[in-house]
């Protein structure tokens, strides 16, 4: 058997590991490309992501919109519903909840008697609930609302114009 000398020896150490680094090299290489087309899959999602994101959010700015705006609807439209409301003070509580439309009728008669008794309709009619800082002795408020606004006003008015003289 003959032998190999170093140089050969040496060569041919060399060949194999230049073989298997360029082997390794040649895997590295591929991993990179697929790490490389995994990235761009991953960027590509990100983005679709991000418009969703984007148009998510600009949907919610219109809607937060739209509820603002209808917010103040609401509240318009609370307004204007009790836009006929009249609170009368004084009432005594002997008179039962029963016998009030007819008290009320009275006391409407009473301030402008030359308005016919069928004008004089109430969409409904309650006693509010005593505030904590009255006197416990002081009766309880009544709340109605007038069916026609301008018969409100006028009772309004008379009210005003019979506790100035």
């Amino acid at each position: 058997m003959a032998t190999m000398g170093p140089e050969k020896s040496l060569d041919k150490l060399s060949q194999a590991l230049i073989s298997t680094w360029q082997t390794s090299v040649e895997g590295l290489k591929k991993d990179i490309k697929e790490l490389g087309s995994c990235t761009a899959q991953v960027e590509a999602k990100m983005e679709e992501i991000v418009e969703a994101h984007n148009s998510a959010a600009d949907k919610i700015k219109q809607m937060e919109i739209q509820l603002t705006y209808y917010e103040q609807k609401i509240m318009d439209l609370e307004d204007r519903s009790r836009h006929s409301n009249l609170r009368i003070r004084g009432v005594p509580e002997s008179i039962t909840i029963t016998e009030l439309p007819n008290y009320i009728l009275k006391l409407f008669k009473t301030l402008a008697p030359e308005i016919s008794t069928d004008m004089f309709l109430l969409d409904h009619l309650h006693r509010v609930s005593k505030p904590k800082h009255k006197q416990a002795t002081l009766p309880r408020d009544v709340l109605l609302k007038a069916h026609y606004f301008h018969i409100k006003n006028l009772l309004l008015k008379k009210s005003r114009n019979k506790s100035a003289t």
